[in-house]
């Protein structure tokens, strides 16, 4: 494990999670009710537990969800069983992840901020 990867995994181990509002954006909510996100490849970096990454798979969205941490990452793998065949988790840091094709979307909320 690197230094970044235990400061993360700490972060959840001692419930310092501020970001975790403990479900989906209401945004995402409203977005997604109001017709004006369209199905696609859509990228969720930091994605943390994942509540958004579980809406979008749950609409039908192909989600690839990136995280560092494993709490979150395996959370996020039990909330995902039976949406496998259109979402994907990958736990690294996402300065090492590439794409294996285009993606035509990036949901983001508090990882680049």
């Amino acid at each position: 494990m690197t230094d970044e990867t235990n400061f993360w995994d700490d972060c959840y181990a001692e419930g310092k999670t501020g970001w975790d509002r403990g479900e989906a954006h209401p945004a995402l909510s409203k977005w997604l009710e109001s017709g004006l996100l369209l199905s696609c490849d859509i990228i969720v970096p930091g994605c943390g537990r994942g509540y958004e990454v579980v809406k979008l798979a749950e609409s039908g969205f192909d989600v690839t969800a990136i995280d560092l941490a494993n709490e979150p990452v395996q959370h996020l793998r039990e909330q995902l069983v039976g949406h496998e065949a259109n979402s994907r988790v990958v736990q690294k840091s996402i300065f090492d992840f590439w794409p294996s094709q285009t993606v035509d979307a990036v949901y983001e909320q508090t990882c680049l901020c």
